[in-house]
């Protein structure tokens, strides 16, 4: 099912194709985090970045608020 969707969404939109090297439309994974305080924003950013890298992507640091 995702390489079917990431083929045809790479179909209609080349230039995100020219801008995700992996092939994948998709992120490998995913966060779930619980809890009744805060999620540390670091731990965010670097789930992120790790995903971007992953996904062939060069890291670009999110901003920090």
């Amino acid at each position: 099912m995702r390489q079917q969707t990431s083929e045809k969404i790479f179909a209609e939109f080349s230039r995100l194709k020219k801008e995700n090297p992996s092939g994948d439309f998709w992120a490998p994974g995913y966060l779930i985090m619980g809890g009744t305080q805060p999620h540390p924003p670091q731990l965010v950013r670097d789930y992120i970045n790790q995903t971007r890298t992953r996904q062939g992507q060069e890291s670009q640091p999110l901003p920090k608020k």
